[in-house]
């Protein structure tokens, strides 16, 4: 700050602003670099967290219809086939985890709704993925950020378990669930 000649204060210089906005702006980069680690935890927990719910639904499916949906051709205008759950055949893994979550909603069962991948995207692999070829097993999959999650040590590896590529590479761990 500056002072008149008659003692009184002006405001800030220009210069003396631009430095506290710069000093401002270098804190708040530096602490967002610092939470990205937290970020892909939290995700990755999320993730873990969702195919474990997506778990939960599938066995009350199964209790109720005494298998699970099919993701394979199986399921395609066959007469042992839940009617909500026809459009469960083939595709990609994300296309039958999409087909899986509008069985699990339009099946009577009380479930309204079924998580997606926090960052769903699709082109780098963010999505659910699941695969039951008969209606007695499935897979659930979802690709990690973080490829240390302890997690990744007690799933499955197989690199093509009922359509779903459950192999962890070195930049694209997938954690996989399985009956």
């Amino acid at each position: 700050m500056r002072k008149h000649k008659n003692g009184l204060k002006s405001g800030f210089t220009l210069i003396e602003i631009l430095i506290v906005v710069a000093v401002i702006g270098l804190l708040v980069s530096l602490v967002l670099i610092g939470l990205a680690p937290m970020q892909k935890k939290g995700r990755d927990t999320r993730r873990l967290s969702d195919l474990r719910q997506a778990q939960h639904g599938l066995e009350i499916f199964f209790n109720r219809y005494g298998r699970y949906p099919y993701s394979g051709a199986g399921c395609a205008g066959g007469g042992d086939c839940v009617p909500a759950c026809n459009g469960t055949t083939g595709g990609s893994p994300a296309d039958n985890w999409n087909n899986l979550v509008s069985c699990l909603q339009n099946s009577n069962l009380g479930i309204s709704s079924v998580s997606h991948d926090p960052r769903n995207v699709p082109a780098n692999g963010f999505v659910y993925r699941y695969g039951s070829p008969n209606g007695s097993i499935y897979v659930l999959g979802a690709k990690l950020e973080e490829n240390d999650n302890p997690a990744l040590a007690e799933d499955n590896d197989s690199p093509n378990l009922y359509g779903v590529d459950c192999q962890d590479l070195p930049d694209s761990p997938i954690y996989c669930l399985t009956l």
